[in-house]
């Protein structure tokens, strides 16, 4: 794991994206919304709305490919991103459906592996 100490907080597993990062936040109890999540897609990028899920104020799913590739956060990932974000929807799910959950968004937004 690794730790990055900035004043008084730590934060593991910083995140990066674009030109915005951000430490994990301490998750505890919250009510993610899965009306913002909907209305992200179509008015954030993918930068923001991968904050926004890590920090549990959003969560969701988009179920259908063709849709999402219309969205503002799909049009502001570069080609990696989606790159990533396509070979995640194609990954069924448990129930051998696909969809792109939300925490899968976050890891395309946010990873460069």
């Amino acid at each position: 794991m690794v730790a990055t100490i900035v004043g008084t907080n730590v934060y593991a597993n910083k995140k990066e994206c674009g030109t915005m990062k951000w430490g994990d936040k301490s998750h505890g109890y919250n009510k993610p919304s899965s009306k913002k999540f909907n209305q992200e897609l179509n008015n954030t990028d993918i930068c923001n709305i991968s904050k926004d899920i890590d920090h549990m104020k959003s969560k969701g799913a988009v179920k259908d490919w063709t849709e999402f590739k219309t969205t503002s956060v799909y049009k502001t990932a570069d080609a990696e991103q989606k790159k990533c974000l396509k070979e995640a929807f194609d990954s069924p799910d448990s129930n051998h459906k696909k969809n792109l959950a939300d925490y899968e968004l976050s890891y395309c937004g946010t990873d460069k592996d």
